[in-house]
């Protein structure tokens, strides 16, 4: 498993291919994601909080690597990211454990003193 920037850089790289290759499916996916996301009766931080838990019950590692830097860009701090995760794990069972695990070895470590770029914010993340 991929450390977080390494993750996000493969990410970026795939969202554009797709976008090249399948132009209308990233137009319409990306349109099904602005409104999910838009202000409503849950903040931002809250719909990245819901996107951690989602990311962890299907085990998606581009998917929680985006939420995690949308959420602390979104003023989440660690211990709420982590208790969203471990949302995921309820629903995600045994196989949802392990990835988590796994990912918080390689990524959540590397957070203490890391400026983490989200797209609406440049924040510190705590230390615990």
């Amino acid at each position: 498993m991929a450390g977080l920037h390494e993750t996000l850089g493969e990410r970026e790289k795939n969202r554009e291919r797709i976008r090249q290759d399948a132009p209308d499916l990233f137009a319409a996916f990306s349109g099904l994601i602005a409104a999910n996301m838009k202000p409503g009766a849950l903040d931002r931080r809250q719909k990245e909080l819901i996107g951690v838990a989602g990311s962890v019950i299907t085990r998606c590692e581009p998917c929680l690597a985006h939420h995690i830097r949308d959420a602390v860009a979104a003023e989440a701090g660690r211990q709420e990211i982590i208790e969203a995760a471990s949302i995921g794990v309820n629903f995600g069972g045994a196989p949802s454990f392990v990835f988590v695990t796994r990912f918080s070895c390689n990524s959540w470590t590397m957070w203490n003193g890391e400026v983490i770029r989200g797209s609406h914010a440049v924040l510190l993340v705590e230390s615990n």
